[in-house]
């Protein structure tokens, strides 16, 4: 039975998984990410984890989900802010701790997200599919006749930074008014702080958190449901945009926040998406919920071949 690795590195965890060719998940391991400890201790447990299947397994190779810009084919990370990293020649370095010559594949960790839905989740039975995933920030992955499009770069699909109202709210990457501002668990809480001086009856404030604003929205408070308004809005006209290029059958949204505001987000970025959109773009496209949980899936994905 053939077996791989999936590793999705993320701010607070690192998450690994032994995983067969049908998707079934053989074994589980975590460890704490801890970048404040420095670069060389987040290897480390990389490779901890990863020496946590090989003392008894034998997978055919490994596959690594990260965040920041990937340049998969040359193995390095730049850019990821969470991890406190600015370059890191990821896939050197972690092969350099392992007492294994297995080989090791590298990607965004959102691109790996979308490669779990398209090999074992809501893709399955399409090929040309757009996943948006909704957290604290907003990414994007386009996947066109079953391949993950990286773009010379490695830049590709960085909905987040697309601007949708230039003269909006300042980004962490620079711009002003970029969708993450509004379509994310930072944006909402942005939203909240702009727009609650006209709520004056709001049960929300500055302190709130997205639970907060989430749980406002079920009991309808009114600025709740206004910064679910804005966030629908600029999902569906980022959606808009994807269906105009790709022409994808799909759009799978995941992360957490938009697995659990799927009432306040899904039907209302549909009509907007449907509003700035010609039919002929939209009539065949489906919105669907992600179907798979953890993007160390879709890491290990990315060693099934």
């Amino acid at each position: 039975m053939k077996t791989v690795i999936g590793v999705d590195i993320g701010g607070t965890k690192i998450d690994f998984i032994l995983m067969n060719e049908q998707g079934t998940i053989l074994d589980n391991y975590r460890l704490a990410t801890a970048p404040e400890e420095g670069e060389d201790a987040v290897l480390n447990r990389i490779a901890q984890g990863i020496e946590h299947f090989l003392h008894s397994h034998t997978p055919a190779g490994i596959g690594i989900g990260c965040p920041g810009y990937v340049d998969s084919v040359q193995g390095i990370v730049r850019n990821a802010v969470n991890l406190h990293w600015t370059e890191v020649k990821l896939v050197d370095a972690v092969r350099q701790r392992l007492d294994s010559k297995l080989p090791i594949f590298l990607q965004n960790d959102v691109n790996a997200a979308a490669l779990g839905e398209l090999y074992f989740g809501a893709a399955q039975n399409d090929k040309d599919v757009i996943y948006a995933a909704v957290g604290t920030g907003l990414g994007g992955a386009a996947i066109v006749n079953g391949s993950i499009v990286n773009g010379a770069d490695g830049f590709a699909m960085e909905i987040g930074h697309l601007v949708i109202r230039p003269h909006g709210r300042l980004c962490r990457c620079g711009l002003h008014g970029c969708a993450e501002m509004y379509a994310s668990g930072q944006g909402l809480l942005a939203s909240v702080r702009e727009y609650a001086n006209e709520h004056p009856d709001t049960i929300l404030n500055p302190d709130s958190s997205t639970a907060d604003i989430l749980a406002a929205a079920k009991a309808g408070d009114s600025l709740g449901l206004r910064v679910f308004q804005d966030a629908a809005a600029a999902l569906g006209y980022l959606f808009g945009i994807c269906a105009n290029f790709f022409n994808p059958r799909l759009i799978v949204i995941g992360g957490g926040l938009g697995m659990a505001a799927a009432e306040f987000l899904f039907e209302p970025a549909r009509q907007e998406m449907q509003r700035c959109t010609p039919a002929a773009s939209y009539q065949n496209l489906r919105l669907v919920p992600s179907q798979i949980e953890r993007i160390a899936v879709g890491a290990a994905c990315l060693a099934l071949g």
